[in-house]
């Protein structure tokens, strides 16, 4: 499984890297387009050269990010594939294990028993109104890796969560 893990991370930065060297190609085209005083619009093409070279460093770092992500879930004994497949379909389901996450990730004591446990503190987390048993114990991986994520230097991944609360 590590193996596997190791192949599958390189192949995706061999992978971004060629990508990367095409972003940063120009057409000749671009550098022939004038302004209305008839001169080359360098700073454009300089400005797209910048933007480009700009989404391939966040591409690179969302890679290695996934990568820290999928080495964490790990831990838990979690994958990127159960955790798709198990993810709350309903958006309300979603949205209540995101608080639940964001609830444990914001609670020192809720922390420290996750990360020393590697299991949810069932016990104290249904003392809060709203959350049933019911509800951990069936999004339990989920919950854990918004936890995760919330916890962990991801800016990527924990903009996106954060998103999500947000309602955007």
């Amino acid at each position: 499984m590590a193996f596997a893990r190791t192949v599958i991370a390189r192949r995706l930065v061999d992978y971004f890297r060629r990508q990367k060297v095409r972003l940063q190609e120009i057409s000749l085209s671009e550098l022939e387009r004038e302004d209305d005083e008839g001169y080359v619009l360098y700073a454009q093409v300089d400005g797209l050269a910048k933007e480009r070279w700009t989404m391939g460093q966040h591409d690179e770092n969302r890679i290695f990010e996934i990568m820290e992500f999928q080495e964490q879930l790990a831990i838990y004994g979690i994958s990127l594939d159960e955790l798709s497949r198990i993810s709350p379909k309903h958006q309300d389901a979603r949205d209540r294990s995101i608080q639940i996450g964001q609830l444990i990730a914001g609670t020192p004591a809720y922390r420290t028993y996750l990360e020393r446990k590697k299991e949810l503190p069932l016990k104290e987390l249904v003392k809060h109104p709203g959350i049933t048993r019911k509800t951990l114990e069936r999004h339990r991986k989920y919950i854990i890796a918004v936890a995760i994520i919330l916890m962990s230097d991801l800016p990527y991944l924990r903009s996106f969560v954060l998103d999500r609360i947000r309602g955007e």
